[in-house]
């Protein structure tokens, strides 16, 4: 049986750096993070997309030239990066167990 979960979002390549990137951040220009993540920004702009869809990023636009784009987490996309950041310390902080390898 098949299920269509929301945390799948988390699959895509560059959504969880992305997350933590924010989470660690702020408030970025969406080229900077573009530009922070890889040289192709085609990707990393279609993730941000999905995750401003998925309601875990928001995009505001300044109202002056050159309209810079700003790229921010909403509050439940900061839960999502400080749940992420404490499930990196987990996997940080355990050691591998002698013939579990």
């Amino acid at each position: 049986m098949s299920a269509d979960y929301k945390a799948s979002i988390l699959e895509n390549t560059h959504t969880v750096k992305i997350l933590m990137i924010l989470n660690e951040n702020g408030k970025m220009m969406k080229g900077d993070l573009a530009r922070s993540i890889a040289k192709g920004t085609s990707t990393v702009q279609a993730r941000v997309a999905d995750l401003v869809e998925a309601g875990l990023l928001t995009e505001t636009r300044e109202k002056v030239k050159p309209f810079k784009i700003f790229v921010s987490l909403t509050p439940e996309g900061e839960n999502v990066a400080n749940m992420l950041r404490a499930i990196e310390s987990c996997l940080r902080n355990s050691s591998p167990e002698k013939g579990n390898q």
